[in-house]
């Protein structure tokens, strides 16, 4: 039986399979998964543009506003930059900004075009950095508290903020106050949570040195 390298058996025990990851990321895979997203697409405006029932679709397309488009196109170019800076910074004693760039730019491209929630992305960052030389234990550690951080308190902290909000009545609601202040308290209670766990993690050495650093 062939032996395992030591880099691939620590980044399994980390939750990371190399074999799995590099398998996914085939040029041949990542092609065939971008030419269903491709096809997809043309198969949806095609239903627009030729099905006779979708007239309502296709006047709201007709009367889309450019500006608008821009904006979210713009929006999205700063995400992928606000993901690369988080990354840059993340790495910051072992990664330079041009790696960061390409590396960061990368993950998220693969998270386009490999459907698992955004890990997919982490996933290949990880493999590629612990390939250049980074401890695992420190790289997987640190993705995963981006990960955390990018992906899931981002969104906690949105919920709070909207539905608070939307309760106090600074921002527009049609729900009931209930609707608006029971997302926002749950938004809540698990970012208070969340700062515990980290706290008492720190406290005990659970957690890898660095984990939470950025």
């Amino acid at each position: 039986m062939a032996e395992t390298d030591p880099l691939t058996s620590q980044l399994k025990a980390a939750g990371v399979d190399r074999a799995e990851v590099l398998g996914r990321l085939t040029r041949s895979r990542l092609l065939r998964r971008a030419a269903i997203a491709v096809g997809v697409v043309v198969a949806v405006v095609l239903a627009i543009v030729e099905l006779p029932g979708l007239h309502e679709v296709r006047a709201r397309f007709a009367h889309a506003d450019p500006g608008w488009i821009l904006v979210a196109v713009v929006m999205e170019a700063a995400s992928i930059a606000c993901f690369t800076l988080a990354l840059q910074r993340t790495f910051k004693e072992r990664l330079a900004p041009r790696s960061a760039i390409s590396v960061g730019t990368t993950a998220q491209g693969v998270n386009a075009v490999v459907p698992a929630g955004g890990t997919a992305g982490f996933a290949f960052a990880a493999v590629i950095l612990t390939d250049a030389g980074l401890p695992v234990a420190w790289t997987v550690g640190r993705l995963i508290a981006l990960f955390l951080i990018t992906s899931v308190l981002t969104n906690l902290v949105l919920v709070m903020l909207g539905g608070g909000g939307a309760a106090v009545g600074v921002l527009a609601a049609r729900g009931s106050v209930a609707a608006s202040v029971v997302p926002a308290a749950i938004a809540l209670a698990l970012l208070v949570a969340s700062a515990r766990a980290r706290t008492a993690a720190s406290n005990s050495n659970v957690l890898p040195k660095g984990l939470w650093a950025t």
